[in-house]
């Protein structure tokens, strides 16, 4: 049987433990509604393995860039297709002129649903011609045909309608032009101080004036009149 002095001592040494337990441990009603962090598991930490940060690039530098790169692809020029002569004839039509430049070809031709032909007569610096106007159904006048004994010696196109959209066309201007070919040149004339562009067998009648046959510099803006071959 124990005596009392141990029993009082076993309860003396109870008390203070549980004491030294309950300061080690305090609980507040806050901190008891936090749940302890759990250990992660093997398949989120392969999950974190996988992951490298220095794989994602957002330093200043790369913001910068990429910013000055969709800027550059906003400004880029759209630059048109060269003149092509059967392409146009084709798209009028009127392709049979390509082998044989006769008035009864053209006037034979089956044309485009509200293309017409008008017979006119062109009073010029060059003296007065003897043509044919192709019109469409909005009454704009897409080319004009020159003749001379039942042959076409010059077609001119006037207006962008007879051009696909993507080519190089009147209306469009001088610094599209440049943009379509290499170092084009422009020439002044004595007739009429017209200046034309020359790229192969088709010229490029530019909105200016210049009365000597020589070359000339033009503003980017210059218009392009008329296209003809």
């Amino acid at each position: 049987m124990f005596s009392r002095f141990t029993i009082i001592s076993l309860i003396i040494i109870s008390f203070t433990v549980g004491c030294k337990n309950i300061e080690s441990t305090p609980q507040t009603e806050e901190s008891a509604d936090i749940a302890e962090p759990t250990q992660p598991t093997s398949q989120s930490q392969a999950l974190k393995d996988d992951i490298n940060v220095e794989d994602v690039d957002v330093s200043q530098n790369s913001i910068e860039n990429d910013i000055e790169y969709y800027e550059d692809e906003e400004n880029l020029e759209f630059v048109y297709e060269e003149f092509d002569i059967s392409r146009v004839l084709n798209r009028l039509q009127l392709g049979e002129l390509m082998e044989n430049r006769s008035l009864e070809v053209l006037l034979a031709a089956q044309l485009r649903e509200g293309d017409q032909l008008v017979e006119d007569v062109l009073e010029t610096g060059d003296g007065t011609f003897d043509i044919y106007k192709l019109v469409d159904s909005f009454d704009n006048e897409l080319a004009y045909f020159y003749y001379e004994s039942d042959v076409i010696g010059t077609i001119e196109i006037i207006h962008s309608g007879g051009v696909p959209d993507a080519m190089i066309r009147p209306g469009l201007t001088y610094e599209e032009l440049r943009n379509t070919y290499d170092n084009p040149i422009a020439y002044g004339s004595a007739i009429e101080a017209r200046v034309f562009v020359h790229e192969g067998d088709v010229g490029f009648r530019m909105d200016t004036s210049y009365g000597i046959a020589e070359p000339i510099d033009l503003e980017d803006d210059t218009e392009i009149l008329y296209i003809q071959f």
